[in-house]
Order: structure tokens, then sequence, then C-alpha cells
């Protein structure tokens, strides 16, 4: 046998097909993996409002009505303020509990939705 037999050249070697399927199997890992680095990255920057510059605060407006009329025998069980409205969940005593929306500058019920909790 001669030296001139002998392949010595790494390109002239035929590559297996199983190892065609891993090199790509692992180059679609690492783009998944960078793409999902970037994905969180970009959350925590936006999240956090680095560079974007100001974010909006809401400037809650006060309630100015002298009195709220709630209607008799229900109790408050949650609040909040939108802009220029008072939202109360109230329930009555049978346990049926109702959003109401009251204004924040007359104190006049604005709107009332039935809750049915599941």
């Amino acid at each position: 046998m001669a030296q001139a037999d002998i392949q010595t050249d790494p390109e002239e070697f035929e590559e297996p097909p199983f190892l065609r399927r891993l090199r790509l199997l692992v180059m679609v890992l690492i783009f998944v993996l960078i793409v999902g680095v970037l994905a969180i990255a970009g959350t925590i920057v936006i999240r956090l409002g680095f560079g974007i510059g100001e974010r909006p605060v809401a400037v809650p407006t006060a309630i100015t009505a002298e009195e709220i009329i709630l209607p008799e025998a229900h109790e408050i069980v949650a609040t909040g303020q939108g802009p220029g409205v008072l939202h109360l969940v109230l329930r009555a005593e049978d346990g049926s509990e109702a959003l109401y929306v009251f204004d924040a500058v007359s104190g006049r019920e604005i709107s009332r939705t039935p809750l049915v909790r599941e």
C-alpha cells in the first residue's frame, strides 16, 4: 500500500447523515436560545422602563361629591377609582354582589352591573 491511498484531507471525508442532523439540531438550539435570551431581556427592559423615557402616571381625581347614597343593607366588598368615577362592589344580605359606578363629582349612580361568581 502506498501513501497515496490514504485520505488525509478532512474535506474529502463523507459526513455521516446522523452527524449532519446533529449539527443542524445544535444550530437550531443555539438560535432558539439566542431568541429566548433576547425576549427575556426585552421584557425586562419594557417592564422596568429602561431608556423609554417618562412612564405615564395616573393622577387620581378627587371625589368632590358631598355624599354617595348606597342601597340599604349592602356591604362594601371592594372599591376602585377611575377617571371621574368611583367603583364599588356591594354585597346584599342575600349574598348577591353588584358593581356600582358613581360619578365622583355629583355622587349619583351611573350604572349597576350584577356580578355572578362561579
